[in-house]
């Protein structure tokens, strides 16, 4: 599995699971059979074009973020990661200890 489909993979399972859908949702949705979708979210086989426009529509996520190309943009972020974001700006005192907790180094 080369790294794109790794990134579409698992890209494909959080959102479709933060948007409380299940394989079969989204099967149905995308005219496929569940196993298709097993497929993309194991990195076996990647949708065709026109099908990964589909599900950036159903899912309501842009094609680059799906595909783990948008870079870092806070627009992304849930509400959770922006205040873990903002109290590590602000705590410079703990940083390096958040850094060495999280092995970046």
């Amino acid at each position: 599995m080369d790294f794109l489909s790794k990134v579409f993979a698992e890209n494909l399972i959080l959102y479709r699971t933060q948007r409380g859908k299940k394989q079969k949702d989204l099967a149905v949705a995308m005219d496929v059979t569940p196993s298709t979708v097993s497929s993309w979210e194991s990195g076996t086989y990647s949708p065709k074009l026109s099908t990964l426009c589909k599900i950036s529509e159903y899912l309501e996520v842009p094609v680059d973020v799906l595909l783990g190309l948008d870079g870092v943009s806070s627009e992304n972020y849930t509400k959770e990661e922006k205040e873990l974001v903002e109290a590590y700006r602000e705590r410079t005192d703990l940083q390096y200890a958040v850094r060495v907790l999280l092995g970046i180094n």
